[in-house]
């Protein structure tokens, strides 16, 4: 039995988490998503933020896969590389960021900017990413391992702090492969 599956079996019989533990892996095609991932524009019929495919996945036990088409959130965007025009974009998200009450002010909207353009992808370097309570199931291998949040949790926690994007990018600077 691989030892991602193993983790997950071990988690759900030591805790019984409300949600599943995910797997969650950056690739560079969507061809890359495993058998029976769901697309949220695809298969759902709209464009959601990554936490929400997370949640899905956590919630569901789905696989949810994102690229860019799914994607909905102009943070993620940014991250993954998948958005234009660096100055703009860099000054619209300080904006939202504001607007959606995730910076304070101006300078704490900068210093999550900072913080995010440490771990920012160059473009096409990752054109996806799924998450997969599959895991449990054999049904995907994580590329960058289990995550389990606490059951007072939010998803979005995750996704708005970068910190499991930023465990990403670091085994990929590591040499991981992404596909």
């Amino acid at each position: 039995m691989p030892d991602w599956i193993q983790a997950a079996q071990t988690l759900n019989k030591l805790i019984r988490p409300l949600t599943f533990p995910i797997a969650v892996k950056l690739v560079k095609s969507a061809d890359d998503f495993p058998e029976k991932t769901r697309r949220p524009l695809k298969d759902m019929g709209f464009k959601t933020n990554v936490c929400v495919g997370m949640t899905l996945s956590r919630t569901y036990g789905w696989t949810v896969g994102m690229t860019g088409e799914d994607n909905a959130c102009p943070i993620v965007a940014y991250t993954y590389g998948w958005s234009q025009s660096e100055p703009e974009t860099k000054n619209a998200l300080m904006e939202f960021m504001k607007v959606m009450n995730y910076a304070a002010n101006d300078d704490a909207a900068r210093t999550a900017m900072d913080s995010i353009a440490q771990v920012k992808l160059e473009g096409g370097v990752c054109r996806g990413d799924f998450f997969s309570a599959g895991a449990n199931k054999n049904r995907a291998r994580p590329g960058h391992g289990l995550l389990q949040s606490g059951a007072g949790d939010e998803a979005g926690t995750w996704s708005h702090t970068g910190n499991w994007h930023k465990c990403a990018v670091y085994f990929q600077r590591q040499g991981w492969d992404l596909h």
